[in-house]
């Protein structure tokens, strides 16, 4: 070997042994278990948990280094397992892995409760310098013991501050005089504290006296070094006091409250349909409360519940620390009577009526039921519009197919109108003239007869004043009001479409003019503009033919001609 191959690795030899004179190892070696008493995983989670401790009792800043599972077992020797060791074998393992502290858990059995066992060794005096017990009848209860009691051993480490060991005598000088003072700081060290609560919130004074930027958890505060007194207090929850030891950075204290008060949940049951849970109203000892779940003080307490569809019910609670009472019993209806009839030009007519959507008779209609109840008229479920009363019975008159007249102001045409249910309709094709708008093959006699057919864009703003374009739920409406879309194609037509006029709707075959221009299917059919939209360039229509019951739903471009019926505001 050359001489220069040898300087090299005498320098190399120099530079990895150099020790990290500020540097303390603390190496938490693997969880020990007689005869499998505990699992592989439960006992790597052992380990973790005591080397979480170990990171927040000997924090890194501090210049402690918690060497990782990986770290340990790369050092060890081929075929080594650390969970064989104890005692001065552990000790050894721990020098073995240059480790200036070496800390190891064991789990065993005794009787029918588990047992744990923690050492803490210093590596270089061969000393047991830190440990404790515990037992109980699960592992959880261990992990709980370690979380409890391995930062007190820990600490023990806090002041020992060793070089990296190396198996001999210590490298470094000795007898080495550099002067000073010798001078020491006075006054005792204080350190950053987290105070917490469970639940978080409560107001809280250290050693009697609240902290003026900040009294309620979570928060930080400045303590001196020592014992201090901390006491909690929040609504609902008895005071605690508590001492804690502030002797190093990063403590943190968590007090659980313990609660003083019941719990009431309100739920009563609403009849299906009649009216919604969030309008009930809840008063308790006489202040008005909202949500559905109370803490409450024990003792008795005064609760009534409101709603505008039930009558009032009250009642009181005894209330005991602990308590969860639901009060989920069915709240008694407001009722009124309901006299209902239903007039077809000026005859009376027979329609099933359904309240709260199940069938309830036909009319004539007498029957008593609740003020807040949805009245629905024939097989389309036409809403009727009754304001129902508590006590009294209220009559209400239905009309289908009330036809009037009206004139347009704009060129003095009259136009007949038409009442469907709740709806007022033109019982004729619009014929007011527009830009974009077409009299069938150009001839001014077929406007007098089928109105005029107009691009989309015109159709919007063509109806008179008081009147619009329908939109599609507004057509939905009109059909479900004669009896559904499957119907509605026969009583809507007029006899020359083979269709029945059942309302003096009157729809007439007026055809169509296409997008070039021409104009087809009068005597056919008819097509109405709604104002939905389909896409950028197409609307919604509606459609009758003439040997069809039923009407169809379908887009067109929005320059081709239509007819239009206008719908009363």
């Amino acid at each position: 070997m050359s001489k220069s191959v040898h300087c090299l690795l005498f320098v190399l030899a120099l530079l990895t042994a150099v020790p990290a004179f500020a540097t303390t190892y603390v190496a938490v070696v693997e969880t020990a278990a007689e005869n499998g008493v505990i699992g592989r995983s439960e006992r790597m989670f052992l380990t973790d948990k005591l080397r979480e401790r170990a990171k927040k009792v000997l924090p890194e800043y501090m210049d402690y280094v918690i060497m990782t599972r990986e770290n340990i077992q790369q050092m060890l020797p081929p075929g080594k397992k650390i969970e064989d060791c104890e005692g001065e074998c552990l000790v050894e393992t721990g020098k073995n892995i240059n480790a200036h502290y070496i800390a190891q858990a064991r789990v065993g059995k005794f009787g029918k409760q588990l047992t744990l066992t923690v050492e803490l060794y210093e590596t270089r005096g061969n000393n047991l310098v830190g440990s404790f017990t515990a037992m109980s009848e699960d592992a959880l209860q261990l992990l709980k013991e370690i979380e409890r009691q391995a930062d007190g051993m820990f600490a023990t480490i806090a002041g020992g501050n060793f070089g990296l060991y190396t198996g001999g005598g210590a490298d470094g000088f000795e007898g080495v005089n550099m002067g000073g003072s010798g001078y020491k700081a006075s006054g005792a060290k204080s350190y950053i504290v987290s105070i917490n609560s469970n639940p978080a919130g409560a107001v809280f004074s250290v050693d009697g006296r609240p902290d003026a930027d900040c009294n309620r958890t979570p928060c930080d505060i400045t303590l001196k070094e020592g014992d201090h007194r901390i006491s909690f207090g929040l609504k609902m929850y008895f005071e605690k006091d508590t001492v804690v030891d502030v002797l190093q950075p990063g403590q943190k204290l968590i007090a659980k409250l313990n609660p003083n008060f019941g719990e009431l949940t309100l739920k009563p049951q609403l009849q299906r349909g009649v009216g919604s849970a969030s309008d009930l109203g809840f008063i308790i000892d006489g202040n008005k409360v909202a949500g559905e779940k109370f803490r409450l003080a024990p003792g008795r307490h005064s609760v009534t519940i409101s709603h505008e569809c039930y009558e009032m019910a009250s009642f009181n609670v005894n209330i005991n620390i602990g308590s969860d009472l639901v009060f989920d019993k069915p709240l008694a209806a407001r009722t009124g009577g309901l006299q209902l009839d239903v007039v077809e030009k000026g005859k009376p007519k027979a329609l099933p009526v359904f309240v709260n959507g199940t069938r309830m008779g036909e009319t004539p209609f007498l029957e008593t039921v609740s003020v807040c109840s949805k009245v629905e008229l024939g097989d389309g479920r036409e809403q009727v519009p009754v304001k129902l009363k508590a006590n009294e019975t209220v009559a209400y008159k239905y009309e289908l197919g009330t036809s009037s007249s009206f004139t347009d102001s704009r060129d003095g045409q009259t136009y007949r109108a038409v009442k469907m249910g709740k709806q007022t309709w033109m019982a004729q094709n619009l014929n007011y003239k527009t830009n974009d708008s077409y009299c069938y093959n150009d001839k001014e006699g077929m406007c007098k007869k089928f109105g005029r057919l107009y691009k989309w864009n015109a159709a919007k703003n063509a109806c008179p004043s008081g009147w619009h374009l329908p939109s599609d739920k507004e057509w939905d409406t009109l059909w479900n009001t004669v009896g559904g879309i499957n119907f509605a194609g026969t009583k809507l037509k007029s006899k020359s479409m083979k269709g029945s006029d059942s309302f003096d709707f009157a729809v007439l075959p007026s055809g169509y003019r296409t997008y070039g221009g021409s104009f087809t299917n009068k005597g056919e059919e008819a097509r109405f503009w709604n104002s939905s939209v389909f896409s950028r360039d197409q609307a919604h229509y509606w459609g009758f033919f003439n040997n069809s019951s039923y009407v169809y739903r379908s887009s067109g471009d929005k320059d081709i001609g239509l007819s239009v019926r206008c719908l009363k505001n």
